[in-house]
């Protein structure tokens, strides 16, 4: 697959060739070769017109233990993560020391090393512009990222912008036990009562990946009425590090 290589959103202008899934189109999304700029991308139309091919960004928002340009930071002093245990890697991590960070209300997918001694810093949104520092409890070791990268984030083509699945107690879609919930969602069809979430079977993340649009599961009322409906991928953000 072809990465687009712009701080934008660009959809139209990339191409793509076949990646590798198996045959039951579980999600192996392929590492993308090239990665954008390390400024945040702009989030585009949320129309849902389809898109030539999924474009894949790899945001880089922390360079040498600081926000990149074009990114900002909150500092969240009264969230203390841990880092350490079993040095656990981002799922979206295209280079090394990335983390993955506990607990799971933290929010903490993808964390990088704080100029700060004892902090991190870490990607919550990839639309907001924005890293977050929290303290962290540990002395941080090294680990390398994993050989089958998840994206963090996904935009689909109906509007839903998702963030990956982190930890948790999720039910399963009514009627089918093997589907599990992977991504939340946010979007036009979201309510308080509506809740937009993407699904998976039997471990996999559920991103076909098979075709140069990728596509997903996707149910509007939380999985309660068994229904799902398939929905294209127009972004799948991964991270990495600042050259």
């Amino acid at each position: 697959m072809t990465i687009c290589v712009a701080a934008t959103l660009v959809l139209a202008a990339c191409a793509s060739a076949g990646s590798g899934t198996s045959a039951g189109g579980s999600d192996v999304p392929p590492t993308p070769s090239t990665v954008v700029t390390s400024a945040s991308p702009t989030t585009g139309s949320s129309s849902p017109a389809p898109a030539v091919a999924t474009a894949t960004i790899v945001l880089k928002p922390v360079t040498d233990g600081r926000p990149s340009p074009g990114w900002t930071v909150t500092r969240e002093p009264q969230t203390t993560v841990s880092c350490e245990d079993d040095a656990e890697a981002s799922p979206g991590a295209l280079a090394p020391n990335i983390y993955s960070c506990s607990p799971s209300y933290a929010y903490a997918v993808a964390c990088w090393q704080s100029v700060r001694a004892r902090h991190v810093l870490c990607l919550r949104d990839p639309w907001s512009h924005a890293v977050v520092e929290m303290p962290d409890q540990g002395h941080l070791r090294p680990v390398r990222p994993g050989r089958h990268p998840i994206p963090i984030a996904l935009q689909l083509s109906d509007g839903a912008r998702c963030s990956i699945r982190n930890g948790g107690a999720w039910g399963s879609l009514t009627g089918h036990p093997e589907m599990w919930g992977t991504y939340s969602c946010s979007g036009p069809h979201s309510t308080k009562d509506q809740e937009i979430i993407l699904w998976g079977r039997n471990g996999s993340f559920g991103i076909d990946t098979r075709a140069k649009v990728w596509t997903v599961k996707e149910s509007l009322d939380g999985g309660q009425s068994g229904r799902t409906h398939t929905v294209q991928v127009r972004a799948a953000f991964f991270v990495g590090n600042a050259a």
